[in-house]
C-alpha cells in the first residue's frame, strides 16, 4: 500500500467518499451545540419550526426551499441569531411578517455578512412593520447603491430596498447587548446581474381595522344613496284646507260619534 502508484490509483475513487465524509462531519459540527449551548446555524426544518410557531409565513417564486436555486427561499444554513431577530420583531411590533429572502445564491454570495452566509433576511414591504421601523429605529439616511437605510438599538440593520426589506442582524434583537457597528457596515453595492429574480410586492393580510374601516366607508356610501332617492316630506305644519265651501252647521239632529 506504500507503493505511489497505487496510492494514486485508489485516490480518485476515494475522494468522492471523503468529500462527502468530510461534510457530513462539518454539518453535525454546525448543527450540533455543547449541554446548554445554542446552536450557529439551523436546518431548513428547525427554521421552518419556529416560523410557523411564532406566527410568520414565508414565500418564494418558485415556491421551493432549494439553497442553490435562485428563485427559492431556503433558511439552510441561517443562524440562529437571524431567526431569532426575525422572531424578536414580530413579538415587539405585532405585525404580520412575511419572508421572501433567505440563504439562498443570487443575493451576492462573497464573505462576510451576507444572506449566503445565513446573516440577513429579506421581508416584505408590508405597512404594519414598515411603519414600526421608520418609527422606532434610527433613520441613517440614504445609502448609494443600497437604500435607505434604519440602525435597531440592537445594531441590527434594516434597509428599505423597495420591494422588500433586507435587514442584517448582528444580535437576535434585543436578547444580547447591542453591538457598536458602523452604518455602513453593509453598504457596498450589489453584484451586477444578480441571479435572484424580484418578485411582484406581496400583499399585506387585511387586518380587523381594515375590515371595520371597509364597513364604515360603505355604509356612508349607502346613507348618501338613501339620501340621494328618498322622496322630500313636507315640513309639519297645517293640514291642508279641504276642496269647496265649509258648511257651516245647521239646526237637526246632533252629530254621533
Amino acid at each position: 500500500m506504500s507503493d505511489p502508484v497505487i496510492f494514486r490509483r485508489l485516490m480518485p475513487a476515494t475522494l468522492p467518499a471523503l468529500t462527502t465524509l468530510l461534510t457530513t462531519v462539518l454539518t453535525m459540527f454546525a448543527y450540533a451545540a455543547p449541554a446548554g449551548a445554542a446552536a450557529i446555524y439551523q436546518s431548513q426544518a428547525q427554521v421552518e419550526f419556529r416560523l410557523a410557531a411564532a406566527g410568520i409565513t414565508w414565500w418564494s417564486s418558485g415556491n421551493c426551499s432549494d439553497r442553490g436555486n435562485p428563485n427559492c427561499t431556503s433558511f439552510q444554513y441561517l443562524r440562529t441569531s437571524t431567526l431569532d431577530g426575525v422572531i424578536t420583531l414580530k413579538q415587539a411590533s405585532g405585525c404580520p411578517i412575511m419572508i421572501t429572502g433567505g440563504t439562498e445564491t443570487g443575493h451576492g454570495n462573497g464573505p462576510g455578512y451576507t444572506h449566503w452566509n445565513g446573516w440577513k433576511v429579506d421581508i416584505a414591504r408590508w405597512a404594519c412593520v414598515s411603519a414600526y421601523i421608520r418609527r422606532y429605529f434610527a433613520d441613517l439616511g440614504y445609502i448609494a447603491g443600497w437604500g435607505e437605510q434604519f440602525r435597531a438599538p440592537s445594531g441590527n440593520l434594516y434597509t428599505d430596498e423597495g420591494s422588500h426589506w433586507d435587514i442584517l442582524y448582528y444580535t437576535c434583537g434585543g436578547c444580547g447587548p447591542a453591538l457598536s457597528v458602523s452604518p455602513t457596515a453593509t453598504a457596498t453595492p450589489k453584484p451586477s446581474g444578480v441571479a435572484r429574480a424580484e418578485a411582484a410586492p406581496v400583499p399585506e393580510p387585511a387586518t380587523i381595522q381594515d375590515r371595520v374601516d371597509e364597513l364604515r366607508e360603505h355604509a356612508d356610501a349607502l346613507r348618501a344613496r338613501w339620501d340621494a332617492l328618498r322622496v322630500p316630506v313636507k315640513e309639519k305644519g297645517e293640514p291642508p284646507a279641504l276642496r269647496g265651501p265649509r258648511r257651516e252647521a245647521t239646526s237637526g239632529p246632533a252629530a254621533r260619534g
